[in-house]
């Protein structure tokens, strides 16, 4: 996936160069766990919503031959998204 495929939006403040990246060992761990599907052919396809460190917000997605299954698990995922506890990490 090339960065040319990402869409970053609302960026809402800018990243003092002082403070320490804020790096989200569940979320490597996610993105790792699908990488190591896809290589197996498991996972064909994804679409990706991402928060950034400066409050804004990025999506991306791959080819697809079947846009319709992907589409109803981005679905799935807004439910999950909307009915989750906060977590303040």
């Amino acid at each position: 996936m090339s960065d040319d495929k990402v869409v970053a939006l609302a960026t809402k403040r800018a990243v003092n160069g002082s403070e320490p990246p804020r790096i989200n060992d569940e979320a490597i761990a996610l993105l790792e766990s699908m990488l190591k599907r896809a290589r197996t052919g498991e996972v064909t396809s994804v679409a990706i919503a991402a928060t950034t460190s400066d409050e804004g917000t990025m999506t991306s997605m791959s080819a697809t031959e079947n846009l319709s299954l992907l589409i109803g698990a981005a679905a799935v995922l807004l439910h999950r998204c909307m009915h989750a506890e906060p977590r303040n990490t």
